[in-house]
Formats: structure tokens, sequence, C-alpha cells
């Protein structure tokens, strides 16, 4: 199993999907049955995942993708976009397109999955650049040219201290932030509640020293709505500092923002 022919006769389940998460087990079958976990051939390359344990390069693609330079990976990112038409999500790996909706789209379609077989896995490439930021490498590459990825809940975007933004106004708020010289940190963690927040995974959009910020972009979404309000009773019962910002408040980032400074932090 070393040419792409074997890999797309071998891997292909029919349908729209290649899994290749069962491409990576038959890759251990393939050098022989019975091999346990921790002996698999090829390299641990990735840090250990909580509750996921770690990834690895394996057998015959370790030579191959381990040669490649960061341009050529940048180039290979683009191209893989250009062929399927479409911008690559974190995680392209597990669910690639492979059935006739896609061919419909592709004009080179044998192009578009050779550049699958050959492109390593997004985890690799995070991993290689050293971000954690996909939008940043799909930036970097010229999958988008201009740092806008632009989704059903608006549009993902990089600020100029290089935190990933989630609109653009938070975009906004961010290099607002950066120019006047407060330090901050981007979708922190919210302090445990035993209501509000018992998964201690409910974040906000900013939080500066003591204060947190969100703006809250979507009121119009009922979920959404009914979050911000738990978050807003959470922030009043553990007296957190919490500034809320709101589409039709958001004029004057200086007045608004002062609030930080005034609330003593």
């Amino acid at each position: 199993m070393t040419s792409f022919s074997d890999w797309e006769t071998e891997y292909s389940i029919g349908g729209d999907i290649i899994k290749f998460n069962s491409q990576q087990s038959a890759i251990i079958d393939f050098y022989g049955a019975g091999v346990k976990y921790g002996k698999e051939p090829g390299e641990r390359i990735y840090p250990a995942i909580p509750g996921k344990g770690s990834r690895w390069l394996f057998g015959h693609q370790l030579p191959r993708i381990k040669s490649y330079s960061n341009d050529e990976l940048y180039e290979m990112l683009y191209n893989f976009a250009l062929l399927g038409k479409a911008i690559p999500i974190s995680g392209w790996e597990n669910n690639l397109a492979y059935g006739e909706k896609i061919k419909a789209l592709c004009e080179n379609y044998t192009g578009y999955l050779k550049a699958a077989y050959l492109l390593p896995t997004s985890w690799y490439l995070v991993n290689q650049f050293q971000t954690r930021s996909w939008l940043k490498i799909l930036t970097d590459s010229g999958v988008l040219s201009d740092g806008l990825l632009r989704t059903g809940r608006g549009v993902k975007c990089i600020a100029k201290d290089g935190h990933e933004c989630n609109s653009l106004v938070e975009l906004e708020i961010d290099n607002w932030l950066f120019s006047k010289g407060i330090p901050h940190q981007k979708e922190p963690l919210y302090p445990f509640h035993k209501e509000y927040n018992s998964s201690s995974r409910l974040r906000a959009d900013f939080q500066v020293q003591q204060t947190f910020i969100e703006y809250a972009g979507l009121m119009d979404d009922p979920e959404y709505a009914l979050k911000i309000e738990m978050k807003k009773k959470l922030a009043l019962d553990l007296k957190i500092n919490l500034i809320v910002i709101k589409p039709n408040n958001f004029k004057n980032l200086d007045e608004l923002l002062t609030k930080i400074r005034i609330s003593g932090t």
C-alpha cells in the first residue's frame, strides 16, 4: 500500500466519505496482525492529548511527510483547496468529501484525491507550524487571501496581535485593546458555578485582568440570548466585572471600554 491507487482502492468505503482513522488502523494491519497500542511502526510526533492519547506518523508515510518544507506544505494546502473548490476545515482528514457531490465541483477529481493523499493531516500541520490557529494556517497559505473565513455565524479573522476572532466587531475590540497597550486574554474561562457553569467550560470573548468582556452580536437567536443572560447572572452572583457590548451600543469603543479602567482594573 504505497501508491495512491492502492490507497484509493483500500480505503474508499463508498458514498461520500473516506475514513482516515480507518486508514491508520488498516496501516497497522498492513504491517502485521496483532500489533498492540504503543508498538505501531512509525514515530510519535504529537504531544499526548488528554483522553485521546497521542498521534503518530505510520510506516510508509513517515519519510515522505517529514521531507516537506513549510513552503511546500503551504503550497500543498493551497492546491488542495483550489482543486476541491472548498476551504478545508480543521480535521478535514476525518471527513473528506469523496462522492458525486464533490465530483460535480471538481474539474480534476483524481487530482483532488491525490492532493488529499499527499497532504499531511491538519493536526500535523498545526504541530509543524507551531500554532494553535487553523485560521492562521489558512491565511498564511493563501487559502484565505483576505484573512477572513465566512461562516453561518459570522466572520472568523485574525487580530493584529494574532488572536483569532469570531466576528469583525470582535476584531475591532481586540485591535482597540492592542492599540491601547492593554494586555488581554481571548476566550477566557469563567469561574466554576454550580448552576450557571457546572462544567467549567463557559467562556467569555475577552478578559482584561478581572474584567470579562462579551460582544453580544446574535441576540436575535433565543439560545444565544439565553446564554448571555446566564453569563450575566453568573457574573452578578460571583461579583465579576462584566461588560456586555451589543450592536446597538457599539458606537464608540473609547467610551465603552474606559469602563475597564473605571472598574479599577
